[in-house]
């Protein structure tokens, strides 16, 4: 199983500052870190995943066929579909690096 990173500091004050508020004003607790964007719902999990491919679609949509195949063949030698699939996923795969930083 993969291990949770531990909560950070930012977040932790967030949510002890919406506690400390709802238990105050008599407010249900999760509807106030739902409102305060703490809790990762199903609904904002989907939307976070659409927002996140249609910054990927956006990514790939700027480059040029040709352009695509130079970042996976440095030889200059013209590709085989079997080598666009694997400029792709290399793109793709840079694409996962970078969100995970």
């Amino acid at each position: 199983m993969k291990q949770k990173l531990p909560l950070d500091w930012e977040t932790h004050r967030k949510i002890i500052t919406e506690v400390d508020r709802t238990n105050h004003n008599g407010m249900d607790i999760s509807e106030a870190l739902h409102r305060a964007g703490l809790i990762l719902s199903p609904a904002v999990r989907l939307d976070l995943q659409k927002s996140i491919l249609g910054h990927l679609a956006d990514s790939i949509s700027t480059w040029q066929p040709h352009e695509m195949m130079r970042r996976y063949i440095k030889t200059g030698t013209p590709g085989t579909p079997a080598d666009m699939f694997a400029a792709m996923l290399d793109y793709i795969n840079d694409y996962k690096d970078l969100l995970k930083e």
